[in-house]
């Protein structure tokens, strides 16, 4: 099963999105219930100015994470980097292969599915994580014949962790 994938700033929003999914998301979820148990809780006690702080950061932390977000995701795509390269994924039953291709260099990296941290299945990308902060973006459109179930068959049982985001 052959695909190449050209990174485009799309792909490395949706690899932050599911880094951010996976990793931050839950640390999160429970301080937004802290702060949120913190500002009932001045409520209730008649203590106003902790009930107004809480409410005020269950509000502006949220609108304050998502600009950080968009301005570190912007930050770390360099186009520059991305503009005359693509990948080249070859996968096997054994292993897979991936082909990095800049301009007349190349550069290959044989990897046992066995090794790797974990694979992830969204929408439009695979994602194929290395360890627990890096990953290959594998675009569903690089493709030829691509059939979910046949590379879910062939790499699921063959890792650690595989996960499938949006069902």
């Amino acid at each position: 099963m052959k695909n190449k994938t050209i990174v485009t700033f799309a792909e490395h929003t949706a690899l932050n999105k599911v880094i951010l999914r996976l990793r931050s998301f839950p640390l999160i979820v429970v301080y937004m219930i802290a702060v949120l148990v913190f500002s009932v809780y001045g409520f209730i006690t008649a203590n106003y100015v902790i009930g107004i702080a809480g409410a005020v950061i269950f509000i502006v932390f949220p609108v304050l994470w998502l600009l950080f977000f968009k301005k570190k995701n912007k930050d770390t795509y360099n186009e520059e980097l991305y503009k005359d390269m693509h990948y080249e994924f070859e996968f096997t039953e054994e292993m897979f292969q991936v082909t990095l291709v800049r301009k007349e260099i190349k550069n290959e990296l044989k990897t046992n599915y066995k090794d790797l941290y974990m694979v992830v299945e969204a929408k439009d990308n695979i994602f194929i994580f290395i360890d627990s902060k890096r990953a290959y973006i594998v675009s569903v459109k690089g493709f030829e014949n691509f059939s979910r179930e046949d590379f879910r068959n062939l790499v699921q049982t063959k890792v650690k962790k595989y996960r499938i985001l949006g069902k």
